[in-house]
Formats: C-alpha cells, sequence, structure tokens
C-alpha cells in the first residue's frame, strides 16, 4: 500500500468534564505516527472542524479540550473548540459529533504542523519504529514498555522508540504494507506461521531487505538459532530478554549511538 493512501488511525479517548466553560469535554487524540497526524491536518483537521467518532454524549454548544499527540511529539497539542453536532446512533450513521475548532486553535495548528513537517527539534525528536511480533501479551508490554523507558533514560530525550505489536505474522505482514518500520523484533514460535517464515518473507522485499531483524525465543536449542539466522536474521536473543542488550542492538544497528547506556 503506497503511504499516506490508507485509513488514518487515530485514537479517541475521552478524558473528563461535563462540557461547561469552566470544564470542557475533554479528549486525548493519539496519531500512530507524524505522517498520520499530518494527514488528518490536511485531511480534516484544518477545515476547522473535527469529527470524534463513537462520542456522541456532548450538547450543541458544549466547550470542548483536544489534546493531540503521537510517538516523538515533544508535548501534547492543546486546541479548543465547541460542540457544533451531535450525531446519535441510527442505522447507515456513525455515532460521534463533529467539533469546531476557535480560530485560534486553526491558527495555532497551522503554526505547529509546519513546525512538524519541517522536522523542527523544539517540536519532534527523532522517531525509531520498531515492529514486535509477539503472542505473548505480557511478554511484549514488557518489552514495549522497556523499550519506552530506554528512549528516555539512554538518548537524553532525543530519540523516541514507537513498538507496535503484532500478535501473529499476518498481522506483522499487514502493517509493513502499510507503514515503513526501522527494525523488527519477532519471537521464532508463534500461532500459525512462525517467526522464521516471517524473517524470510521480510528477506525477500526490496523494500526491508536491509532493516535490522533480532529474532526472539525461550528456546535455546542450536537448531532453533542456526535456523533464524540463515533465514536472515542479524541477532538471536533468548528470553527471558535483557533490555540492555535489546536496545544496545538496536542503537548498534542503527548507530542511534549511547544505546548501551543505563
Amino acid at each position: 500500500m503506497a503511504a499516506g493512501t490508507g485509513p488514518i488511525e487515530r485514537l479517541i479517548r475521552r478524558q473528563s468534564g461535563p462540557g461547561s466553560d469552566d470544564a470542557p469535554l475533554s479528549f486525548a487524540l493519539t496519531y500512530l505516527d507524524a505522517e498520520d497526524f499530518l494527514r488528518d491536518c490536511r485531511e480534516e483537521l484544518q477545515t476547522g472542524r473535527v469529527f470524534l467518532s463513537n462520542q456522541a454524549d456532548g450538547t450543541s454548544g458544549a466547550a470542548v479540550c483536544l489534546a493531540l499527540s503521537f510517538p516523538g511529539l515533544r508535548a501534547p497539542i492543546t486546541l479548543d473548540g465547541t460542540v457544533d453536532e451531535v450525531v446519535r446512533k441510527k442505522k447507515g450513521a456513525m455515532p460521534g459529533m463533529a467539533v469546531a475548532l476557535s480560530e485560534k486553535a486553526r491558527t495555532e495548528l497551522d503554526e505547529v504542523a509546519t513546525q512538524i513537517a519541517a522536522h523542527d527539534p523544539a517540536r519532534v525528536v527523532r522517531t525509531v519504529r520498531v515492529l514486535l511480533v509477539e503472542d505473548n501479551l505480557h511478554s511484549a508490554q514488557l518489552i514495549e514498555e522497556g523499550l519506552h523507558l530506554a528512549s528516555r533514560r539512554n538518548f537524553d530525550g532525543k530519540i523516541a522508540f514507537h513498538v507496535p505489536v503484532a500478535a501473529t505474522t499476518a498481522d506483522a505482514v499487514a502493517f509493513l504494507d502499510k507503514k515503513p518500520i526501522d527494525a523488527l523484533i519477532t519471537d521464532v514460535y508463534l500461532g500459525g506461521s512462525s517467526g522464521t517464515d516471517l524473517i524470510e518473507r521480510v528477506r525477500t522485499d526490496p523494500a526491508l531487505d536491509d532493516i535490522p531483524v533480532i529474532a526472539i525465543s525461550a528456546g535455546h536449542d542450536e537448531h532453533t538459532r542456526q535456523a533464524v539466522m540463515s533465514a536472515g536474521a542479524n541477532l538471536f536473543l533468548q528470553k527471558p530478554l535483557r533490555i540492555r542488550s535489546l536496545v544496545k542492538a538496536i542503537s548498534e544497528a542503527l548507530e542511534l549511538g549511547a544505546g548501551d547506556a543505563g
């Protein structure tokens, strides 16, 4: 899939507030990455009207505060507005509400979008996207949290790890068809197709054949290690993982610097 042609991934989460002037309805809008945020700016936000799907409990005219963020953004972008229309659940219509942004918010959004598009270091830091393929939710959370912590501790706030998680090789392939990645971490033993199959597929894709690939597994036999290395992995790490070793491997492969600190 060509970049910029798929659906914009935007997680909408209500935070608080009844929608009065003193306590506005508050929503957090989290994007997958800066690209999706900038696309949303071009396609919807800069029209001055934002539709919040599945959020239909507001009233017309209620005050709204939106906090927009994505991995690598130094601080959320805060925009104010009012509820312009509420769409209740009915056949053929997506429930939600339309928010009209204030003139001040629209001006600020234009300025911020320009800074982000220019990779202004005052607004964004370098984002390293590491696709994690792991069918054990607990293990995936530990790795994801460990990498996020390392990005703050080991790189002086200049790098942010973004760690999308896929539970199957099919999910991983679907993600790779939509978004570029900087590195791949995959468990060897997955339900259905194996991590080894995924590595082989990645190595036959000209767009992915040179990315760092780290295979992980609780199995420690030499056959497993040889199989993943023959498939094209750069490194094999045994579970339980040491996050420090994982960060060091990614840092060295991508020349991030300071990844073996801490």
